[in-house]
C-alpha cells in the first residue's frame, strides 16, 4: 500500500539523477567560489556549448510530423556522436 505506481517511481527516479551533481556544485561553491565558477563554465561549455556549435538538426527517423521537409533532418543517425 505504502509504495508509489510504477510511473511515479520512475519520475523519481529521473529527478534524483541530477542532485548528486548540484550536491557537488553546492559544496565546491561553499568551499572555493573560483572552483565553482570554473564548473559551471565548464559545464555550460560541454554541455549548451556544444550542441549549439554542433548545430543538431531533428533526428533522420524521429520528429517527421514537426518538420516535413528532409532538409530539416540530419542525413543520417548522430547517435554515436554523444557516446
Amino acid at each position: 500500500m505504502g509504495s508509489l505506481p510504477a510511473p511515479r517511481r520512475e519520475i523519481d527516479r529521473v529527478y534524483r539523477l541530477p542532485r548528486p551533481g548540484f550536491g557537488g556544485f553546492e559544496f565546491a561553491r561553499r568551499r572555493d567560489r573560483g572552483v565553482a565558477y570554473l564548473l559551471g563554465t565548464l559545464w555550460l561549455v560541454t554541455g549548451l556549448g556544444l550542441v549549439i556549435y554542433m548545430n543538431f538538426k531533428a533526428g533522420f527517423s524521429r520528429f517527421w510530423d514537426m518538420y516535413a521537409s528532409w532538409d530539416q533532418h540530419e542525413v543520417r543517425e548522430r547517435d554515436y556522436s554523444l557516446s
